[in-house]
C-alpha cells in the first residue's frame, strides 16, 4: 500500500515538474494542434501547425497591475525556449504587413521581468492587422488592465479563430480570421462572462472595440471549444456588460 501510495505521489509530482497538468481555462477543440506551455505569467495553447497560439489565459489582479516593476523597453521578440516545436521568427512578419500581435499583452506583464520577457516569445504572437494592433485592440488590452484594477481580478483568455483562407506569412505562419478576448470574474457567488470579437483587418474609423462584443458561446461555437472549464458554474450566454463597466 505504501508502496503504491508513493508511486502515486511521484506521478502527481511528475506531472507537475513536466509542465503536463490539466489545462485550467480551455479545452480546444478535438481537431486543433496544442502543446500547452506554462509561463510565469500565463499559459498557453500553441499550435505547432499554425506556428501561432489557440489561445493564451491569465488572471490579471490589481495588485499585478499596479506593481509595474518593468516595462516593454529593449524587450525583443524571440523564439521559446520551452518548446521544440517549429515556431515563427522576425524574418517571418518583416514587409509582412503585419505587427507581431502579442496574445497576453506585454502591458499586463510588468509585475515580472521574468513574465515581460516571455511575452515576447514567438508562441505568444500572431499576424495582426498593424491599424487594429496599435488602435482599438491596444484599447481594449487598456481597458482590460483598467477593469483589473476596479475589480480586483479578471480572467482573460486572449485566442485566435482561423479560417481556411490560405493567408500565411513567410514560412507558413498562419494568419488569423479573428482575434478574441474572453473575460470573466466572480460577483455575488457566481461567474459572469462577456468576449470581444474582431476581424483581423483594418477596422472602419467608427467601428471600436465597443462594437465588437458577444458573448463566450458565440466563440466557444466559432473555435469549437470550451472556455473557462475552470469553472463548474459560468454565465457564458449573455453578454453581461454591465459586469464589465468601467463607469459603474
Amino acid at each position: 500500500m505504501k508502496n503504491k501510495l508513493f508511486i502515486f505521489q511521484f506521478l502527481i509530482v511528475l506531472l507537475i515538474s513536466t509542465g503536463l497538468q490539466a489545462q485550467t481555462y480551455v479545452k480546444v477543440s478535438k481537431s486543433a494542434s496544442e502543446e500547452f506551455i506554462r509561463h510565469a505569467g500565463f499559459e498557453v495553447s500553441y499550435n505547432k501547425k499554425n506556428k501561432i497560439p489557440n489561445y493564451t489565459a491569465y488572471i490579471h489582479t490589481r495588485d499585478k497591475e499596479l506593481k509595474k516593476v518593468t516595462n516593454r523597453t529593449g524587450s525583443i521578440f524571440v523564439k521559446d525556449p520551452d518548446t521544440s516545436a517549429p515556431q515563427a521568427a522576425n524574418a517571418d512578419y518583416k514587409r509582412s504587413g503585419y505587427d507581431r500581435g502579442h496574445l497576453a499583452p506585454a502591458g499586463d506583464m510588468r509585475w515580472s521581468f521574468q513574465a515581460m520577457k516571455e511575452s515576447f516569445y514567438f508562441t505568444n504572437t500572431a499576424p495582426q492587422n498593424g491599424t487594429l494592433n496599435r488602435g482599438e485592440w491596444n484599447k481594449l488590452e487598456q481597458m482590460v488592465s483598467k477593469l483589473a484594477i476596479k475589480y480586483d481580478s479578471i480572467y482573460v483568455i486572449t485566442g485566435v479563430i482561423i479560417e481556411n483562407d490560405g493567408k500565411y506569412i513567410g514560412d507558413s505562419v498562419k494568419v488569423p480570421g479573428f482575434f478574441y478576448k474572453a473575460l470573466a470574474r466572480k460577483v455575488n457567488g457566481r461567474v459572469v462572462s462577456m468576449a470581444y470579437l474582431m476581424r483581423n483587418k483594418k477596422p472602419a474609423k467608427d467601428d471600436t472595440y465597443n462594437h465588437s462584443t458577444t458573448t463566450v458561446a458565440v466563440i466557444e461555437s466559432m473555435t469549437d471549444s470550451k472556455l473557462f472549464v475552470n469553472f463548474k458554474k459560468i454565465d457564458k450566454g449573455n453578454k453581461n456588460f454591465d459586469w464589465f463597466n468601467l463607469n459603474h
